[in-house]
């Protein structure tokens, strides 16, 4: 095949194991030779290559754990959270998801209506699907908005402008 060819050659032998050529060994056709340049050209080397996706993968990993975490805390301060929330702070949260969805569809040349007749859904049908997380929100919005009062927490203007700067940057 070409690609043994290429791995079993002397001449060839020395730029593979440089890592500026990979074999693609294994591959079912035997045609799965590349260019190590032409797939990452900002890396010198495919050791520099496997380094860094090892620590994107890390940096990918410990941010999953994160969210694992807040998710967690999360769902234990909704559950815990005992209060009388009116059904029109839920329907509000979830006509904002609804609007949301809408305004995305658009952004791909479709409108909701048109989506609700391909899929056989209606308007109503959608608030229902939108319905656990909006009160799954707006609980969280509420215990987080207590226990800034009750811990008397606040923001200076600098830090706010830290925020509003990192939101900016992240779009």
């Amino acid at each position: 095949t070409i690609a043994s060819e290429y791995y079993d050659t002397a001449a060839y032998g020395d730029f593979y194991q440089s890592g500026q050529f990979r074999c693609g060994q294994g591959m079912s056709n035997g045609v799965g030779y590349f260019r190590f340049e032409f797939f990452a050209p900002e890396f010198d080397t495919l050791d520099e290559y496997k380094a860094d996706i090892k620590a994107k993968l890390e940096k990918k990993n410990e941010q999953e754990a994160e969210n694992a975490v807040e998710a967690q805390i999360i769902d234990a301060l909704v559950n815990a959270l005992v209060a009388d929330i009116p059904a029109a702070m839920f329907e509000a949260e979830a006509e904002n998801f609804v609007r949301d969805y809408d305004s995305r569809l658009r952004m791909q040349g479709l409108d909701l209506n048109t989506f609700c007749k391909f899929t056989g859904q209606t308007l109503e049908s959608l608030r229902e699907r939108f319905k656990p997380t909006a009160e799954r929100q707006v609980k969280t919005r509420l215990a987080l908005e207590k226990i800034v009062e009750l811990e008397s927490i606040s923001s200076s203007d600098e830090e706010a402008d830290v925020e509003y700067e990192n939101l900016a940057k992240a779009y």
